[in-house]
């Protein structure tokens, strides 16, 4: 063979391979693009449970303050030990209620919100231990929002901060559609 041969089939057989080579990029594209697709239209069917899940953590977390959980309870007929017992009963069926829905949240949100209800859950506790079996119920209602309005409850403020933090993160996440 003389050199023109082997030349024309060298040039041939490269001229193979890179059509080869180019048709595989292609469909690796077109499945990557199929892929991005997918994972759009996933995302979009699984962003409004993440945020259902986000509004009722915050709604929970409304509802276990002692301010909330006192205009739900209160009932003038109730011992101060019976108020508090229902309180922390409250607090436990709401979280227990709503726990579930930590795996929509990020990890470091969800344990805000854990230290938020234990904070809450101290706060009244730490009234609690401070009064007699016979104080009226009204006592203890007030130094609850006496403890509060000195203290505050700095762990659900932050919980419901980083929730709405990571409800805009999520907006900014989504991706937009091709059209």
């Amino acid at each position: 063979m003389n050199w023109i041969g082997i030349t024309i089939i060298v040039t041939v057989l490269i001229l193979c391979f890179l059509t080869i080579y180019i048709f595989n990029n292609i469909l690796k594209i077109k499945k990557l693009e199929l892929k991005d697709t997918e994972v759009i239209a996933s995302k979009k069917q699984v962003l409004p449970i993440i945020l259902q899940a986000n509004e009722r953590i915050t709604l929970m977390l409304e509802r276990i303050t002692p301010q909330s959980l006192i205009f739900r309870i209160n009932n003038p007929a109730l011992s101060f030990t019976e108020l508090h017992g229902l309180m922390l009963d409250n607090i436990r069926q709401e979280f227990e209620h709503n726990m579930s829905q930590q795996i929509y949240l990020p990890d470091l949100t969800w344990k805000h919100v854990v230290l938020a209800k234990e904070e809450i859950v101290a706060t009244i506790n730490s009234v609690a231990r401070n009064m007699d079996k016979n104080t009226p119920a009204n006592v203890f209602l007030t130094a609850i929002f006496d403890k509060i309005n000195e203290t505050g409850l700095p762990n659900t403020n932050l919980a419901k901060q980083m929730i709405k933090k990571d409800v805009k993160a999520l907006y900014k996440k989504q991706p937009q559609s091709k059209a």
